[in-house]
């Protein structure tokens, strides 16, 4: 709940606050995506409090202006709406960092918790402490995350997260929304080198945890590369270890919901993928999580709820190619088969260098889920 006229360096400075009380022994802390769902709007702290099933609210605001910071923050009783403790900060846009750690240690002592030296360290590591690259990660990751998908938007964002990490090479946000990007380039086949873009973002991935080896964030990213690399022992221990260390994060159902698809469950993965969208209703996971839970009806079977899912996609994110060829794939099974066509030649029209085999190869999915999409296409009568 932090208000900004520049709403990226606002969000950056929230979630690395969100971040250093998450790894507060004693403190169990709701994820970023779920508390951003508030951003910008006057709630009552004890609709937020029930909303989220959360004992204490922390919010503020944050204005910038030239050399100048104004910062405000307020811990408030979710259940009787008290306030706990407020401050304003007034100072050098340079102090900024210095004002997060006041305001970490403000609430522990607010909360009465009892922190050792090496505990509260452990509270500011992975963040940054410079203000440009986290500008740049922010940025970067908005571009990754929205609802234009193209090279060169991806190479936009790609730009913005080399920038971050070249400022701050300890930046282990930058890194993950880095490595991430990689992982996209193999993905999307944007790529010619594509054993070359997962070997970095696993590179990024592994230094990732020799920085903050208890970071979920660095966890999930290493656990997503092990998944696209098909390396399914590897993902299933970086997962476990990801959601244990913040399970009620939405990368945790995420994780859980891609773990019952490698186990060859679709059907079980549904209300964690369902989940992802209640905790996180911003639009760059909603349309991820469409796109999940399309895959996940579809290898369960359940095609005409999965084309009701890829068009929903398909109208947030009109851009889109992997959607319409699992769209034109269940279409092929429902026995629609001009609609299938219809729909693969407006693919054509996106990209008319679309393979779907080639595509499904770089998914992470088993054989089996793999065949049922060729199937669906091969009844339409369309090219594999």
């Amino acid at each position: 709940m932090w208000i900004s006229s520049r709403a990226f360096f606002a969000d950056g400075l929230a979630e690395q606050l969100i971040v250093a009380l998450g790894k507060l022994p004693g403190l169990l802390v709701i994820s970023r995506n779920s508390s951003f769902a508030y951003r910008g709007s006057d709630v009552d702290v004890r609709k937020v409090g029930s909303d989220l099933d959360v004992r204490y609210v922390l919010s503020g605001s944050v204005r910038r202006g030239g050399s100048r910071l104004r910062m405000s923050a307020q811990l408030a009783d979710a259940g009787s709406g008290a306030q706990l403790w407020a401050e304003t900060y007034d100072r050098e846009l340079a102090d900024v960092f210095a004002i997060q750690d006041e305001v970490t240690r403000r609430i522990v002592d607010a909360l009465k918790l009892k922190l050792t030296r090496a505990e509260t360290a452990k509270a500011t590591a992975g963040g940054t402490n410079d203000i440009e690259a986290l500008d740049l990660m922010m940025r970067g990751r908005a571009l990754l995350g929205g609802p234009i998908q193209t090279l060169d938007v991806h190479k936009r964002a790609v730009d913005l997260l080399q920038r971050a990490v070249e400022r701050d090479p300890s930046y282990v946000g930058a890194m993950g929304e880095l490595a991430i990007a990689h992982n996209m380039d193999y993905v999307n086949c944007w790529t010619d080198t594509p054993d070359r873009s997962l070997e970095v973002g696993r590179h990024l991935g592994e230094r990732m945890l020799e920085l903050a080896p208890d970071h979920a964030g660095a966890h999930f990213v290493v656990a997503l590369l092990a998944m696209f690399a098909r390396d399914f022992d590897r993902f299933r221990r970086e997962a476990a270890i990801a959601i244990a260390l913040n399970p009620d994060a939405e990368m945790a159902s995420n994780l859980q919901g891609h773990l019952c698809l490698a186990n060859e469950v679709p059907l079980e993965a549904i209300p964690h993928f369902e989940r992802c969208t209640r905790l996180d209703p911003s639009l760059g996971s909603t349309l991820l999580c469409l796109q999940f839970l399309g895959r996940a009806y579809f290898y369960g079977g359940r095609y005409e709820t999965a084309a009701a899912l890829f068009r929903e996609r398909i109208l947030l994110m009109p851009g889109t190619d992997t959607s319409r060829g699992y769209l034109a794939a269940a279409l092929g099974h429902l026995g629609q088969l001009e609609a299938a066509r219809q729909v693969w030649a407006e693919l054509m029209a996106i990209n008319p260098n679309f393979a779907l085999a080639e595509r499904l190869s770089r998914t992470a999915v088993q054989p089996s889920q793999i065949e049922a999409v060729l199937a669906g296409a091969r009844k339409a009568g369309l090219p594999v």
